[in-house]
């Protein structure tokens, strides 16, 4: 829950229909609109209740009473003194100082008195991304608490900050109360309000009169307890229902208290409103808005809308206004959905927040619907900002504060160094010290502006800029022996006017160029600190071991080779002095003096990988002096020279001039050509003129002081005596597309590039390109070569594209009797001109359409071959199947004719004229056994079958099936099976006989017990326990067979009954109740299941368990005892009863008596006593065991009364000294 102050203390709340939106919460009385009025989402305000109170003048105790934990870092604290001081406590560390609070978080039970002195007034607020918020505030002069009434002396503006326009101000006012008025409880939102479920519902505190405390209960097991009044707080039903929400209040000092109940109807949630309203032409402005406010109700929902009414609530005046309601359907009256209203601000000071209802009926709904928006009106626009400084350093962020009052629609802030900025409240960084105007410029809606109805205010202030303080220094020395003078010399910047010096040896100096003295051996650090105030600029500069002071030492080195190719391996040897008493221990080489350290050893090796000149350091180190020797181009390393070169052309006629360049690496400065034709060149790059036909040799030596190498180049330049001429060839020159060619390069020279073009559009700059047509068509294709920059042109070369081939045929009449005339038609596709038909019998023809006549029977491959002439290697075929049948002549043979089943029969079909279709039939019973050329067919049982064979094909069907005689015996073989195997006696045994053979004739089964049967399928009963072997004869003409299955029925003996029972060592006694329970069960069972409570869950699977009861009460015991497939239960009702121990008490009426008048005493004893005995006098004896009983004194007195009361549980005993007087 969100606690919020109270911002209006208007008695019309209570009118029906109308709701007050406070802050940012519309709250309706049937389903809510909860209009957020940010335009960006305003971050959510932590649920929080932080009470602040004034314990001591000097002290303020602030108490987190419930809710939400608070960051430090998001909240501050801000206090005013009596004299109008305002006293910032913000930011983490002040916080937490201040609060004495170890971790980083205000949480739940924050209890600590903080230092206030002449503190008056104190508020803790909320740093929100959106907006500041007050969450709770105090002050001398007013009642505190959450969001109370601020009662801050002076100008408030700088605590609460002015929220965008579209948010009102928080302007908290004090509420007075006086003790004795009478106490109603009332709040918001109103009897009867509907919410969707999971959406918040803002609640707000309107009781009135002198309340002390409030209580919340909100009938979904929520509740809220503050002492806070006025409060503003979220709270969300999670699921749908109608809930009661309570509000009680009370005094704690007068007694007074009074409770007010509203209904709160929770629908599903995602079910929004049908009815919604628009305002025109904005919902914001200042001075004066005049407002038109639009219904509507959505087309595509089923409701229906007969009533409605406007309500405008005025919050500054509170005045409320209704228009209707209005009878009919909405859609019907389009003059009443629509109403002009004006709203105005007569505060000045504040927002007025106007809220806008609009409320529907339907006939469906027992609830109204009710959408609730807001208009605020602000007060005169006027531009106002406080930077949180004045004075600042460059390069530091300064926050600037918008304070404007009135509703602002936009922000624009001039910084003064050619920076801008739109938001509200801005952070900028002066990159550059001056004096800066900073300029805001605020924009708002005034409806008594004539024209565009925008008004402007500007407000400014001054920023002085100061160069920040940048510490630096130097001294006249570094190093020296003891004692060592040093003058420093202070170079900071940005106008430093404090200096702290710290020497290294304990000493400081505030001078601003101090001179120091060394007196001891050793090395020291160095710092500076510089600083200004106002504004204040500090800055450090830190020399780590700045000044050396001690013995002397001199660097020097040598090397055992200083010059050679890379790699270059170098050894360093160090040859530096100091003295014996300090050696040098510390040795740093820098090999190439880019100022990083290559090695650490004092007598090292260093490989150069580049070529180049190279300085060399060396710094040496004993415990308080060091030295650095450098020696300049101290290694040169050169690179080996690798001679190269190319030439302009390398071809071409006579005479030929060509233009030579040098390529070698390695940095050559001498150079010798020689060019096979007797002539050489000492230049670098020359230019030569071959006057002969022929190929030459060319030379080139390149060297430099240290390293020379020599190229050649054989035949490397041809000059001839007639033109070059740019060749090609290609694989194919013909084809269908998509047809790829691949062309080769044969032209003269050696030409340097090659432009392809292909006729197509395309073209290839490759030596040996493969390129594909697409298209059909004939293409010229050239080639261009370029030879030491002269192109020579190919002649053209023609491919040829057609499109693809392929081959298809229709044939007529390709099946039936011979003689068999069949008609050929070519019907391929493509650029073919050449066909070759072959019929599969030795003839073929060139014809377009042939007919060829077949002879003989048989099947025939008949082919069609096409091509084009400019490619006979690519031919394309099709073929297809030609049959001419002789006249069929069914037969067949079996490989054999009998046998003893199941017999297996392979048939062979040998029928005669090439039959296309046959059908055998195995038994002679007319269905179709077989279609298969040669099937085979198993016999499973005896008999004499006929098989017969039927063959056809087009040109007919052999009327007289092929037949032929099978016979097929069968053997006589015993078998039986059993139903079941094995079981307790008696067990009843059913016997199949599964025996085969023909014509059984009889059967004899023995039982193995003496007992036997000649039925075909008995059921023999076994009543003694045993194994039996069991054996069949069957008998036919044929002969007999047996089956034996020994050992095959088993029969045992029946296991005793399972029978559950148990018993309990006590069945009664008080809480806790220690119960040993014992298993009593027959039947040897092997599992337990106890439930002690006789719910329904495993308590135990012990056979003995102990069970504790601790509560009182009694228990039914259930027992399920288990073994094999078999279980039983016990149940016994109320077996424990368990009681706890009573506890005395009692009365006595009266307690002043005179003597012998009777004394009624009364037991008011808890936990059912069962027994009582009354010591009315004290004596240690039981006058009574009644449970009432009633007792008269006949002597003076004071009398102690003693009741001892007692069940199964326990006991207790009560003494009252004094209780009856008899006068």
């Amino acid at each position: 829950m969100t606690l919020r102050g109270r911002h209006d203390e208007d008695a019309n709340a209570e009118i029906l229909g109308v709701v007050i939106l406070i802050g940012i919460f519309a709250v309706t009385a049937g389903i809510i609109s909860a209009t957020v009025l940010a335009t960006p989402e305003a971050e959510k305000v932590p649920a929080a209740s932080i009470e602040i109170t004034q314990p001591s003048p000097d002290a303020l105790r602030i108490v987190h009473l419930g809710g939400d934990p608070l960051p430090l870092d998001r909240i501050a604290v801000r206090g005013m003194k009596s004299d109008g001081v305002k006293v910032p406590k913000e930011g983490l560390e002040t916080l937490r100082v201040w609060l004495n609070l170890d971790g980083t978080v205000l949480s739940n039970g924050f209890n600590e008195v903080v230092n206030a002195t002449d503190w008056v007034s104190a508020v803790l607020v909320w740093k929100g991304t959106g907006g500041e918020s007050i969450l709770s505030s105090w002050s001398q002069s007013s009642i505190y608490g959450p969001l109370g009434p601020a009662g801050l002396a002076g100008d408030t503006s700088d605590l609460v900050e002015n929220p965008p326009r579209t948010q009102p101000t928080i302007t908290p006012l004090p509420l007075v109360w006086s003790p004795g008025d009478e106490v109603i409880a009332n709040f918001l939102p109103l009897d009867n309000t509907t919410i969707p479920a999971g959406d918040p519902l803002g609640f707000e505190d309107r009781s009135t009169g002198y309340i002390t405390a409030w209580s919340w209960n909100f009938g979904d097991g929520h509740t809220l307890e503050t002492t806070v009044p006025g409060v503003i707080f979220d709270h969300t039903f999670e699921h749908q229902g109608d809930y009661y929400v309570t509000l009680t209040v009370s005094n704690n000092t007068t007694g007074a208290h009074d409770t007010v109940k509203h209904t709160v109807h929770v629908t599903p949630p995602g079910q929004p409103s049908p009815l919604d309203f628009t305002i025109s032409p904005r919902d914001s402005g200042n001075h004066e808005l005049t407002v038109t406010c639009l219904a509507s109700l959505d087309p595509d929902h089923p409701l229906t809308i007969t009533a409605w009414q406007w309500d405008a609530l005025d919050a500054q005046t509170g005045t409320l206004k209704q228009y209707g309601p209005y009878y009919g359907d909405v859609f019907h009256h389009p003059d009443l959905t629509s109403i002009d209203l004006k709203f105005e601000n007569h505060d000045g000071l504040t927002n007025n927040i106007c809220t806008i209802m609009l409320t529907g009926w339907s006939p469906y709904l027992e609830y109204p619907i009710t959408v609730t928006k807001t208009v605020t009106v602000g007060p005169e626009l006027r531009a106002r900002f406080t930077p949180n400084a004045t004075s600042a350093i460059a390069g530091y962020p300064i926050s600037f504060l918008d304070e404007s009052t009135g509703v602002v629609d936009t922000w624009h802030w001039d910084f003064g160094d050619g920076s801008t900025n739109e938001t509200q409240h801005p952070e900028h960084v002066y990159a550059n010290p001056g004096e800066y105007t900073v300029t805001l410029t605020v924009t708002g809606y005034d409806e008594t502006i004539p024209g565009d109805h925008i008004v402007t205010d500007q407000a400014t202030a001054t920023i002085h800029v100061e160069e920040p303080v940048i510490a630096a220094f130097t001294s006249n020395l570094t190093s020296g022996e003891a004692p060592l003078t040093v003058a420093f010399v202070d170079q900071s910047t940005g106008g430093p006017t404090n200096w702290t010096w710290s020497f290294g040896d304990n000493t400081i100096s505030h001078e601003q160029s101090p001179v120091h003295t060394y007196a001891t051996d050793g090395k020291f650090k160095v710092s500076l600190a510089a600083e200004k105030y106002d504004p204040d600029s500090y800055s450090v500069e830190v020399k780590e071991i700045y000044i050396w002071v001690g013995s002397p030492v001199i660097a020097d080195f040598t090397a055992d080779v200083r010059n050679g190719p890379a790699p270059l391996e170098v050894h360093f040897t160090d040859t530096s002095t100091s003295t014996s008493a300090d050696p040098i221990t510390i040795w740093e080489w820098d090999f190439d003096n880019d100022g990083t350290v290559d090695s650490t050893e004092q007598n090292p090796s260093y490989i150069y990988t580049s070529a180049g000149t190279y300085s060399v350091s060396l710094r040496v180190e004993n415990s308080n002096r060091f030295d650095t020797e450098t020696k300049g181009a101290f290694v040169t390393v050169y690179e080996n020279v690798t001679a190269s070169f190319t030439a302009d052309r390398t071809i071409g006629l006579y005479p030929l001039t060509v233009r030579f360049t040098d390529t070698s690496s390695g940095n050559p400065t001498f150079w010798r050509w020689d060019f096979g034709d007797g002539y050489i060149s000492m230049e670098r790059d020359p230019v030569h003129v071959f006057n002969g036909t022929g190929t030459y040799t060319v030379t080139l030596k390149a060297s430099h002081s240290f390293d020379s190498d020599e190229i050649t180049k054989v035949n490397y330049i041809e000059v001839v005596d007639k033109p070059i001429e740019a060749r090609f060839s290609a694989v194919q020159t013909a084809g269908p597309h998509s047809l790829t060619v691949a062309f080769t390069d044969t032209s003269d020279g050696d030409p340097e590039e090659w432009y392809w073009e292909f006729g197509d559009g395309q073209n290839s700059t490759e030596q040996n390109p493969v390129h594909t047509y697409s298209s059909k068509g004939t293409y010229p294709v050239i080639l261009t070569t370029k030879i030491d920059g002269t192109e020579y042109v190919s002649k053209p070369v023609t491919i040829t594209v057609y499109d693809p081939i392929e081959a298809r045929m229709s044939v007529f009449n390709r099946e039936g009797p011979v003689p068999l005339a069949v008609s050929f038609r070519d019907i391929s596709t493509g650029d073919r001109d050449r066909r070759l038909w072959n019929f599969g019998d030795n003839s073929t023809s060139t014809e377009l359409n042939p007919t060829h006549t077949y002879v003989a029977g048989g099947t025939y491959n008949a082919t069609l071959t096409v091509w084009n002439s400019l490619r006979p290697d690519l031919t394309y075929e099709a073929s297809t199947t030609v049959t001419a049948f002789d006249v069929a002549n069914a037969s067949f043979t079996a490989n054999v004719t009998s046998g003893v089943a199941p017999l297996a029969v392979q048939f062979t079909d040998t029928s005669t004229g090439h039959p296309t279709w046959r059908i055998w039939d195995f038994d002679n019973d007319g269905s179709i056994d077989s279609t298969e050329q040669a099937p085979t067919h198993v016999f499973t049982r005896g008999g004499v079958y006929l098989v017969s064979l039927r063959i056809g094909n087009p040109a007919g069907e052999d009327l007289t099936p092929a037949t032929m005689t099978i016979v097929v015996s069968e053997v006589l073989r015993a078998s039986f099976r059993a139903n079941v195997t094995g079981g307790d006696a008696p067990l009843a045994v059913a016997f199949t006989d599964e025996s085969t053979g023909d014509d059984i004739l009889s059967r004899t089964w023995d039982f193995g017990d003496g007992g036997h049967s000649s039925e075909r399928n008995p059921v023999y009963v076994y009543g003694t326990p045993g194994t039996y072997t069991v054996g069949l004869t069957v008998t036919n003409a044929t002969g007999s067979d047996s089956e034996t299955k020994d050992d095959y029925i088993t029969v045992t003996v029946p296991p005793p009954s399972l029978k559950a029972e148990f018993t309990a060592n006590t069945t009664l006694g008080g809480t806790p109740l220690d119960v040993a329970f014992t298993d009593l069960s027959t039947g040897d069972p092997t599992g337990w299941i106890w439930d002690f409570n006789n719910d329904g869950k495993v308590d135990s699977i012990d056979p003995n368990p102990v069970c504790l009861f601790e509560w009182a009460g009694t228990y039914t015991v259930n027992l399920t005892v288990t073994k094999d497939d078999r279980s039983d239960s016990e149940v016994k009702t109320g077996y424990i009863q368990v009681y706890d121990p009573p506890v005395a008490d009692f009365s006595g009426t009266p307690t002043t008596v005179s003597r012998n008048q009777p004394v009624q005493f009364t037991d008011l004893s808890t936990n059912s006593p069962t027994a009582w005995a009354w010591d009315f006098n004290n004596d240690g004896l039981s006058e009574s065991t009644v449970q009432n009983p009633s007792h008269s004194y006949s002597v003076k007195g004071t009398y102690a009364v003693r009741l001892s009361v007692s069940n199964a549980g326990g006991s207790d005993t009560l003494t009252r000294d004094s209780y009856i007087t008899v006068k």
